[in-house]
């Protein structure tokens, strides 16, 4: 897992992504500390609506994998979102007109991107004004690119330390900022 540690030009996030829609399915195995992210299921693409219903009902509590029971909650709950004018699989610009359909649901959505070059940048902070903040991943692959779930952000970027064996060891306890997405010791 690669994190960018230092600044780089902005771009619009949506000239970025412009002729790519988001929705595939992505295998997260690979990637380092993925227990800090809820990958939805993706066969209607429709990944970003399943992201967001999942941290309405449970927030960031579960660390597990959802069973096939709370995923038909979470499939029942993305019925009462408000898609008017919206397109699947979904863009940012998609991501924002969701966000301004929904203002009752008090939402704020922060966006890091992830590559095939497998480093992590801030793509879009601070979209929406509710009290309740999304952090989303959005990984891009040969297939496409597909929004997960992150569910703990300081957790999911730390540092990890391998043993001899390049087994996890320990892992670097620290915070992240979310502009720059460097870590400190301190919050």
């Amino acid at each position: 897992l690669h994190v960018l540690t230092h600044s780089f030009p902005t771009r619009r996030s949506s000239d970025l992504l412009k002729p790519l829609r988001i929705g595939s399915t992505v295998d997260i195995s690979s990637l380092r500390n993925k227990n800090f992210l809820y990958n939805p299921p993706n066969k209607n693409y429709k990944c970003l609506l399943y992201c967001i219903a999942y941290f309405l009902i449970f927030g960031t509590l579960i660390q597990r994998r959802p069973t096939a029971s709370e995923e038909l909650i979470i499939k029942k709950e993305t019925k009462k979102f408000n898609l008017k004018k919206m397109k699947f699989p979904t863009s940012i610009d998609d991501l924002k007109r969701f966000l301004k359909n929904n203002q009752h649901l008090d939402l704020t959505v922060n966006v890091l991107y992830r590559g095939t070059d497998e480093v992590i940048y801030p793509l879009e902070f601070g979209l929406g004004s509710g009290k309740k903040i999304v952090n989303l991943l959005l990984l891009n692959t040969a297939q496409g690119a597909h929004f997960v779930l992150i569910k703990n952000v300081d957790k999911f970027l730390r540092k990890a330390y391998l043993n001899d064996e390049k087994k996890v060891s320990s892992y670097q306890n620290s915070y992240t900022c979310l502009h720059c997405l460097n870590s400190f010791s301190s919050a």
